[in-house]
């Protein structure tokens, strides 16, 4: 287990207000005492969390990552909520649909899981036939009342939203990673540092891995403000995304850039109601940025509609300094690319390679006219405006 994990915070506690087996929910309360002293002088901070649960959507040429994060106070409140509309959901695809309680997701006690593209799709169980007894004509309209029933109830628990729209082209992403691997290569072609060439490639061609360091840097410093523990949740799945987010984390903390008492684990989205969340907000979200980009997408309409009223209100992206300091998130993603891929016996890779890509990588988020003029963005990398702060947030 990575430094920067945790496994114990919330063990055990509150089993019977519905939180997960593993025991992931609300906090005791009280404060402790660092058993690392800042200047020799013991600090004290409050144990009060914020509980936080990450996705990520992808439909080029939008790349978002998006975060939900409740008080651990309130999770007895959101797990109540959350399995109630599950259950409701349940009861009428039941209904519905006879047939579904033979589904190996849904047999016995098993509930459906609030999977934004599935219901929007109508994909898995959420897929009724001509032959079932609730087939009508466009009956997945009753799938878009569930994925607005589960926004509002984060509403109603006035649940923080953190978000980062990038323009990633696959193509695009594709041509990236080979011209830097082959760059990394030219400049050490020490046979020892073609796999690290490889993993250097990657990363820098990964929206996945710019955005989430990026999120998490500005989340980091919503704890600090706030005074706030807090704990992350990464679905399980995310192992396959080319890197490992707990080393994120690692990298940020040893790099300088993580100061609050900010942990990283990963878990199953069929247990943890806080990662169905995320995959909500990520979903509309995203569709929501394609769609501005689009314009030609009537589902993308829809959620647009519901991304204005429920999720812009409350995503503290914007306006709470996230991407103030720009100049500091390009130096961050910079030393961290250079950190895990520092070539073997021959010293740090040339900065001015992930300088110059981290630039473009900060200016296709922020969306601020001087930030794009001091980091001199390329076409490439416009933004995605209106889900972007707007210009006066970002005093440089």
């Amino acid at each position: 287990m990575l430094a920067s994990e945790s496994s114990s915070g919330f063990a055990g506690r509150r089993a019977a207000a519905g939180a997960p087996a593993d025991g992931w929910g609300a906090g005791d309360g009280g404060v402790v005492t660092d058993s690392n002293p800042i200047n020799g002088v013991s600090q004290t901070r409050p144990t009060r969390k914020l509980l936080l649960a990450a996705d990520e959507f992808y439909r080029s040429p939008v790349f978002l990552v998006g975060i939900v994060a409740i008080y651990d106070t309130q999770f007895p409140a959101f797990e109540r909520r959350w399995l109630a509309l599950r259950r409701e959901i349940k009861a009428q695809l039941l209904r519905d649909a006879p047939r579904l309680a033979a589904h190996k997701r849904l047999r016995g006690d098993q509930l459906p899981e609030i999977h934004a593209v599935e219901m929007v799709q109508s994909d898995s169980y959420y897929r009724l036939l001509p032959s079932d007894p609730g087939y009508r004509a466009q009956y997945w309209t009753r799938q878009y009342g569930w994925v607005e029933a589960a926004l509002k109830i984060l509403v109603h628990l006035n649940a923080r939203l953190f978000s980062l729209p990038l323009r990633a082209e696959q193509h695009e992403i594709k041509r990236r990673i080979e011209f830097h691997r082959e760059r990394f290569v030219a400049s050490y072609p020490d046979h020892r540092n073609k796999k690290r060439a490889a993993v250097f490639g990657n990363l820098m061609g990964n929206p996945y891995y710019g955005a989430l360091s990026t999120v998490v840097a500005g989340v980091d410093d919503y704890l600090q403000k706030a005074k706030l523990d807090g704990e992350m949740l990464f679905d399980d799945y995310d192992h396959s995304k080319g890197f490992y987010e707990g080393d994120i984390f690692t990298s940020l903390r040893e790099a300088g850039h993580l100061h609050a008492h900010l942990t990283s684990r990963h878990a199953s989205s069929l247990a943890h109601n806080l990662l169905q969340a995320a995959d909500v907000v990520s979903y509309v979200r995203g569709r929501s940025a394609h769609f501005r980009l689009s314009g030609s997408d009537p589902v993308g309409r829809l959620l647009d509609r519901w991304d204005e009223k429920y999720i812009e209100p409350h995503d503290v992206s914007s306006g709470q300094g996230m991407f103030s300091n720009a100049v500091a998130t390009v130096t961050m993603h910079a030393s961290l690319v250079s950190n895990i891929c520092r070539p073997v016996g021959i010293g740090a890779i040339d900065h001015s390679i992930l300088f110059e890509e981290a630039k473009k990588m900060v200016s296709a988020a922020s969306g601020a006219s001087r930030v794009r003029q001091l980091l001199s963005s390329q076409n490439e990398s416009e933004p995605i405006r209106r889900l972007a702060p707007p210009d006066d947030s970002l005093p440089l």
